[in-house]
């Protein structure tokens, strides 16, 4: 199923990277980058529930699930490639996925040294807290308002307790 923006939202996500070598990659379509310690990072978009159309964007996210990424620098292809140390997932309505590019961006700018601070989000953010995601040690999942608001009715639909909730508001990253 195609992604409404996705393709545009990765072309900002690149364009506001300050880092030296980012490219988009096809199939899945992914935004790719080296970061300081010559590991391949990336930054991909699915679904998480698609009606409503929620949507995760995930850094790093493949990794933890034990999958390799080559590097998208050819002098880098024959090196063994370590794991990039951080992972980070946003979730987010479709119509809110162009606004984030900028934020998100800067969230990875300022994790690998190329900015002193990220920009303010386009929109309230929370921390989602679930015992069951403990072993992502180094891993933050971030949900807009919106998106939990949309994805709570959802849950309540079908079970009557979530097995989550938000448990901190995010003013600043």
């Amino acid at each position: 199923m195609s992604i409404p923006n996705e393709r545009a939202f990765l072309l900002s996500f690149i364009e506001n990277l300050k880092g030296p070598q980012v490219r988009l990659k096809n199939q899945p379509l992914r935004a790719l980058w080296v970061d300081q310690q010559q590991r391949t990072s990336s930054c991909m978009i699915r679904y998480y529930v698609a009606h409503p159309p929620i949507l995760r964007v995930a850094i790093n996210w493949e990794h933890l699930a034990g999958r390799h990424i080559p590097s998208p620098l050819s002098n880098l292809k024959k090196k063994p490639q370590a794991k990039p140390d951080w992972s980070f997932q946003l979730t987010c309505l479709h119509e809110e996925l162009l606004d984030m590019a900028p934020w998100l961006a800067g969230i990875v700018n300022q994790r690998e040294g190329w900015a002193k601070k990220a920009p303010a989000p386009a929109v309230e953010l929370f921390k989602w807290c679930e015992e069951d995601f403990l072993y992502y040690k180094n891993s933050n999942m971030i949900w807009t308002q919106r998106a939990y608001n949309a994805e709570h009715n959802w849950w309540h639909r079908r079970i009557p307790t979530p097995a989550a909730k938000l448990t901190e508001v995010l003013t600043s990253y």
